[in-house]
């Protein structure tokens, strides 16, 4: 997994935003038995991000999430957002232990 922070300036407005890269290398395909538990959870872990104080923005498809993006290869999925302040890009909230990671 690669992980990117980024700051860059707007053109529009001056203002400068925290931009989050990851990207990942799958090791079973997205629709697969092993990624269930994690394509479930998509849904809700990204409505966490996007009611969060200081979120701008994230990269989606019209169903919602990234994963359908084939930019890098099939094997790889992409998470792209952006944060008003790296104060409002640190995460918070307790994580929750059920968001499909093995116990």
């Amino acid at each position: 997994m690669l992980l990117a922070l980024v700051v860059f300036r707007e053109k529009t407005v001056s203002k400068y935003h925290i931009a989050q890269l990851n990207i990942a290398t799958l090791l079973a395909p997205i629709d697969s038995p092993q990624l269930s538990d994690f394509v479930a959870n998509l849904d809700r872990i990204n409505a966490l991000a996007d009611d969060s104080p200081g979120f701008v923005w994230r990269l989606q498809t019209e169903d919602g999430d990234a994963t359908g993006i084939d930019y890098f290869g099939s094997d790889k999925i992409v998470n792209l957002s952006l944060w008003d302040s790296i104060e409002a890009f640190t995460f918070k909230k307790p994580f929750p232990v059920s968001a499909g990671r093995p116990a």
